[in-house]
């Protein structure tokens, strides 16, 4: 089994559900001696983290017992086995001065690695925008959002380098920027996906059909309240469908469809992340508390949809958003708040053995999140980024590596 090194500032019992999330329990020690010793050098060792600022865990594959203590726990969470992760720290005053922004609901890095953020500047999801039994946005008559809805900010300082996008969209959602410099946004009110090539006032593709929701999974032509984009290098296009639709939809560069997978089995597909050196796509099943990851079906396209990998458990919590980054083989994922504490990113690396495993959960010190919405990282896997639609406000965090 494994054992863990933490450092963090947190309470004390949110560091012991924390702990209780990364640290292996073995089923055959050697005595009770021995398990009496590990229990003792494990409390002392969650007795230090109030003296840190964040939460980290760093398995090094050292033989251990926890005994009774996470007795419960650990039967339905599985225990990691390698990190490849250092520390990471939220990155204080960034952006240096505050940014006028709405409800923050998509990130991305364009190619010059500076965080673009997609909001919805004064306008906000209420409980009356959509009619409950068509599913159609009932504003329709407030027009589109008047504000701009896209900034692009300077990576080092946060301030302002471009804001667009006013005049566009009626709610914005997801965000993809592919490797051709292309914006991919959903709007669920529109029930659309539209790609601008750049900076654009128009889109140059558009798919679904604005403001008419499919009715089921079978619908080849329209959305229901899409979530998110994932585009691969090659063109293919990933689509997440919905709130009212349960499945991820593939089209081609173009737009042609091409295939559909998971009908049915999410609850919820809030956001997805392609890592296409595995060839999966993971997604964020939000209602099922799950990290699901599927074949994508680059490599071999009678594989598209398999089964691959699931990271899942109670403590997880709904997720909102995840991202990955190929430098290093991790996935990020952002939870909402749970029953076990505050939301929190989990780390998860790909290449580990143990295919079904959180390696690392973390969040910032002193305030923490609220209501995180989406995650974003640098391609060069240092900078990893939060947006939350409530407060309106992004994090930035450094990765440092030991």
């Amino acid at each position: 089994m494994a054992a863990c090194t933490c450092v963090a500032r947190v309470l004390a019992v949110v560091v012991l559900v924390t702990a209780q999330m990364v640290v292996g329990r073995n089923k055959a020690a050697d005595s009770a001696t021995e398990n009496s010793n590990d229990n003792e050098q494990l409390r002392e060792l969650l007795g230090t983290l109030e003296n840190y600022q964040y939460m980290l865990c760093y398995v090094v594959g050292q033989d251990t017992d926890s005994d009774a203590l996470y007795e419960d726990y650990f039967d339905n969470y599985p225990e990691p086995e390698l990190v490849k992760q250092g520390h990471i720290k939220s990155v204080a005053n960034w952006p240096k001065q505050p940014l006028d922004i709405g409800q923050v609901v998509g990130l991305a890095i364009d190619g010059s690695g500076r965080p673009v953020l997609f909001h919805r500047a004064g306008r906000e999801w209420e409980a009356n925008s959509f009619d409950e039994n068509t599913n159609k946005f009932q504003k329709k008559g407030d027009g589109a959002i008047k504000d701009p809805t896209v900034s692009i900010l300077n990576q080092t300082d946060g301030r302002l380098l471009k804001a667009w996008g006013e005049n566009m969209f009626y709610l914005p959602h997801g965000l993809a920027i592919d490797s051709e410099g292309n914006y991919w946004m959903t709007d669920v009110a529109l029930h659309q996906v539209l790609k601008f090539e750049g900076v654009a006032t128009e889109p140059s593709l558009t798919l679904g059909q604005a403001f008419e929701p499919a009715t089921s999974n079978d619908d080849k032509t329209r959305f229901c309240k899409p979530t998110d984009v994932a585009v691969a290098s090659s063109g293919e296009v990933f689509v997440s469908d919905g709130y009212c639709n349960s499945r991820i939809v593939k089209f081609d560069k173009d737009g042609k469809y091409l295939g559909q997978m998971g009908d049915g089995e999410f609850n919820i597909p809030h956001g997805i992340a392609l890592a296409e050196d595995h060839d999966i796509l993971c997604v964020a099943d939000r209602e099922n508390l799950r990290v699901l990851c599927l074949n994508a079906g680059l490599k071999h396209p009678e594989r598209f949809g398999e089964f691959d990998r699931v990271y899942s458990s109670e403590v997880v919590g709904p997720i909102y958003g995840i991202a990955y980054s190929p430098k290093d083989h991790l996935l990020y994922a952002v939870n909402g708040p749970t029953t076990e504490g505050q939301p929190r990113v989990i780390t998860i690396d790909l290449t580990a053995s143990e295919r079904s495993s959180a390696i690392a959960v973390w969040w910032p010190d002193q305030e923490g999140f609220l209501s995180p919405h989406d995650i974003a990282v640098s391609p060069d896997g240092k900078t990893v980024y939060v947006g939350e639609v409530e407060p309106h406000r992004v994090w930035k965090f450094d990765v440092e590596r030991p």
